[in-house]
């Protein structure tokens, strides 16, 4: 045989392995409906087109004529919406949604192919597999917010019908700033399943409000004169009713044909429930379409709201309100006494318990029949609860950690039913030497909406599969309560956007804002700080310690705020904020619970906040704050005018002239947005100085802090060469 003939044949066999080859590997390709039906871990063989592109990080979204999946490749990172490729990998299964990861191999099959989207009105026509990772069209959506604008993060998205669904927003610039009006839009994106819920990944959105579309608007909730107002604003001329349920009962009020601005306040609901209620319309061709489901309560008679704190207070500050104890061991024994009179059930979801006390009288309402059930996070000490336990405990796990702090106590007896809130963990150093703070609150209402967190967070399944953490929870809480003549806002996190109702109440300060957190981290609460500093409102800050809230400390102190760290220990551990205390007429108020003022706290953790809306719980927080801030000052730290200090020029370029007014010293410091110390210098009493100015510091804005023996303030300077 020739060397020539051997070839031939060499080649001929070559080719023919190829086709087999590439015949064997077109038979075996499946299509994505195909591999969606088996199970993770199988080695999969499919063809699609790219649906979205760096929208959402290294994930891309790939579909075919009949089905979607996500597929998770850094590979992939250079393709295009259009591009198609053939693609084999493992399926496996990430936060409830079935993808390709990891990917073995792929090849590009072509480029700038179509890539249509599905029109649906209606989200639970959705809310099966067969659209999963699908590119869909919602053309008349709402977005429930108190945001002004949209920013990376999630919303609560709804349908004509009052479906809901989750929203996430990345960071898009065609997404991220859209204006949040009340009105509809039309939103365009990719459909997936996350956890045990549907969830679009926004890529695009417009505003609808010029089409036909039927916008109901989320309600808005008030009281007046003991009676709940709930209201719409709804296309006119249609037949409108209202379906309102408890767990007890459900009624049907019709309204007759109206439009517009749609009020109910009903007279005859009882105190306690809670409502769900919403609004329907009806056209003149028999379509119907619903508003979100929002969950009320009648407003309650007055029943006590019992506050308590571990440190010292200042009483030359009371006008006449008082904690109910102020000690080392007042709020540890109070809570154990609490406990020991419990008859029925005892809710626990706390961050950190290191108090045998604490679990010996839970122990102890075991002993007496009482259901417990205790939730606790798992990257914490929680040393009590080590060992053999008499009731049923689940370590909260995942991305984020469980941070509430509350006790909900016989929680279906309206006539014993309290909550036990606020800012304090079980441990030994919590409760006796960290500043912290608790409080008890016995309106039944208040109680069944923690439950319900609780609840959501247990699940109701035997095995736990349903319980819900951090960022898949849902916002199925009530948020407005009125007990007495105190108003009080209740927000979980992250499903109720708590930071922006942080936002809101700072930008309803008029005359004073105080603040006591262990973290501040958010620049968009800075700023806000900052403007109420700059519209006239007096501001003071406490925060633990300078290096966890380091950036917010030097933009406050750059902008003239006075501000005070209370490292190193005892840990600051307070998070709230009281705003215009001893003016009744500015809506006083406070904030507080365990929600730090972080990022993690808003997007991931398990939180719980309360906002008082009464003067007497504002001032009893005053008395604490201003004891907090004494033992932290030596002096008194304020901002109010000197008459005769003087400093010039302003702008300056090379020195600063200074009149110190005081008799005496007087040290003086440029401090920059870092809060680094670029100069300084020192004043006699009486005395005029100067305060030279490198040529190495750059134009921009400064703070320049006087500092006398008695006190100190801090001005604004700009630098200008």
């Amino acid at each position: 045989m020739t060397r020539y003939f051997r070839l031939c044949v060499l080649k001929a066999f070559l080719s023919g392995v190829f086709i087999i080859t590439y015949a064997v590997q077109l038979f075996s390709q499946q299509t994505i409906s195909q591999i969606r039906l088996l199970p993770p871990g199988s080695v999969v063989f499919t063809s699609g087109t790219i649906y979205s592109n760096a929208d959402f990080g290294e994930i891309r979204y790939m579909q075919d004529a009949d089905a979607g999946i996500a597929v998770y490749a850094s590979g992939f990172s250079a393709s295009a919406v259009g591009d198609s490729f053939l693609v084999r990998g493992v399926l496996s299964l990430y936060r409830g949604e079935l993808q390709i990861s990891p990917v073995l191999s792929y090849s590009l099959l072509g480029k700038g192919k179509a890539t249509p989207a599905i029109t649906l009105d209606n989200i639970l026509d959705f809310s099966a597999p067969v659209y999963e990772a699908r590119k869909v069209i919602i053309p008349c959506a709402g977005i429930s917010s108190c945001e002004d604008n949209l920013s990376s993060g999630w919303y609560v998205l709804y349908d004509q019908a009052g479906n809901e669904a989750r929203l996430a927003i990345f960071d898009n610039p065609a997404v991220v700033g859209f204006p949040l009006l009340n009105r509809p839009v039309t939103i365009e994106g990719i459909w997936t399943k996350f956890e045990d819920q549907y969830q679009l990944l926004c890529q695009s959105i417009s505003d609808a409000s010029e089409g036909d579309c039927h916008y109901i608007s989320p309600a808005h909730l008030s009281f007046s004169q003991g009676l709940p107002i709930v209201q719409w604003s709804a296309p006119p001329g249609a037949k409108t009713w209202l379906k309102a349920e408890t767990e007890l009962s459900i009624t049907i009020d019709y309204l007759g044909t109206t439009g517009g601005s749609i009020s109910w306040s009903p007279d005859s609901l009882e105190a306690g429930h809670l409502y769900n209620v919403q609004l329907t319309q009806e056209d003149e061709l028999g379509n119907t379409y619903k508003s979100v489901p929002v969950l009320f309560t009648p407003p309650a008679v007055a029943t006590p709201i019992e506050i308590l704190f571990n440190r010292k207070i200042n009483t030359s500050f009371s006008d006449g309100s008082a904690p109910i104890a102020v000690g080392s061991s007042v709020i540890e024994t109070d809570l154990v006494q609490r406990i020991d009179q419990v008859t029925s059930t005892l809710d626990v979801a706390m961050y950190n318990t290191g108090r045998a006390s604490i679990v010996q009288a839970i122990t102890r309402a075991v002993q007496r029949g009482v259901v417990v059930r205790y939730i606790a996070d798992d990257e914490t000490s929680n040393s009590a609860l080590d060992g053999q336990l008499t009731f049923p405990l689940i370590y909260r796990s995942g991305t984020g950690i469980m941070h509430n702090k509350f006790v909900i106590a016989d929680a279906r007896d309206p006539d014993h039913a309290w909550l036990w809130a606020g800012s304090t963990n079980l441990s030994t150093n919590q409760l006796s030497t960290d500043p912290n703070h608790a409080y008890v609150i016995h309106d039944h209402a208040l109680v069944l909406n923690y439950l319900l967190e609780f609840e959501e967070m247990w699940g109701q399944d035997t095995g736990h599969i349903d319980r819900r953490y951090g960022d898949f929870k849902t916002n199925n809480t009530a948020h407005l309560f009125q007990v007495g003549d105190v108003g009080i806002e209740s927000y979980f996190s992250p499903s109720d956007e708590a930071n922006c109702r942080i936002i809101e109440s700072l930008r309803s300060a008029d005359h004073q804002l105080l603040i006591g957190l262990l973290l501040l981290t958010r620049d968009d609460l800075v700023d806000e700080i900052i403007a109420a500093y700059d519209r006239g409102v007096e501001v003071r800050v406490i925060l633990n310690d300078e290096s966890s809230s380091s950036d917010a400390l030097a933009q406050l102190k750059q902008n003239g705020i006075p501000v005070v760290t209370h490292d190193p220990s005892p840990i600051f551990d307070h998070k709230y904020a009281i705003i215009d205390e001893g003016f009744p007429d500015s809506d006083p108020q406070v904030i507080s619970g365990s929600h730090n003022w972080t990022w993690s706290a808003d997007n991931i953790n398990d939180e719980n906040m309360l906002i008082f809306h009464d003067q007497s719980i504002t001032n009893i927080f005053r008395q604490e704050y201003e004891a907090r801030w004494e033992e932290l000052n030596s002096t008194a730290v304020l901002n109010e005018p000197m008459p005769g200090l003087s400093y010039y020029p302003n702008p300056a370029s090379s020195f600063i002239h200074i009149t110190n007014p005081s008799t005496l010293s007087c040290h003086v410091e440029l401090i920059n947005m870092q809060g680094q110390r670029l100069a300084n210098t020192t004043l006699t009493g009486l005395q005029d100085g100067t305060l030279m100015i490198s040529q190495n510091i750059p134009d921009g804005v400064y703070a320049l802090s006087f500092n006398w023996p008695d006190h100190q303030l801090t001005r604004r300077i700009s630098v200008l060469k």
